[in-house]
């Protein structure tokens, strides 16, 4: 949840703030940030032994002068049974090719909810790890792979969740 809310922030203020300005076609540019939604591409896993493939995939990729830049990508599966999971993980820490995973490194943290609520998260403090990998990672595409196992709120079943075979490939 705190990654979609993250999400969800960084977009919000990048928008709201003064009139954007951008060298990157599609992208939105307001002070120090930058922000580029991705719009183009697909999103799939396999949870729990079942292939799940994101019907509304989506991606964004925000930068701030002087620092590292950071992806976010989101997917909401349509119809799945016997409920509809949303796939939500994102990444902080820097916008490049490699390899990253759930030992404190960088922030990073993979959630999967019912509709819009909170089931299961994976992140650097509470999870049976996960990683992910970036084999194109800039401001207009990001294509990779990633797996997690995440853990259980309180009060909901199953404890654990296992996502593999996760790949994305999101652009403009």
């Amino acid at each position: 949840m705190r990654s979609l809310f993250a999400m969800a922030a960084v977009l919000g203020l990048t928008v709201a703030c003064s009139s954007p300005t951008s060298p990157t076609p599609g992208a939105i540019t307001t002070g120090a940030f930058t922000t580029v939604i991705l719009s183009r591409g697909t999103l799939s896993a396999t949870v729990d032994g079942a292939r799940w493939t994101a019907a509304i995939p989506s991606g964004a990729t925000t930068s701030v002068a002087g620092s590292q830049g950071a992806l976010y990508i989101s997917g909401l599966a349509s119809g799945a049974s016997p409920f509809t999971p949303g796939l939500f993980m994102s990444i902080s820490g820097p916008l490049a090719v490699g390899s990253y995973s759930l030992d404190g490194s960088v922030p990073l943290a993979f959630s999967l909810s019912e509709g819009l609520n909170l089931r299961w998260s994976a992140d650097t403090f509470r999870s049976g790890g996960g990683t992910l990998t970036l084999t194109t990672a800039t401001a207009t595409r990001l294509v990779g792979t990633f797996s997690f196992t995440a853990v259980a709120n309180t009060g909901t079943s199953p404890e654990t969740r296992v996502v593999t075979n996760g790949a994305f490939d999101l652009s403009q």
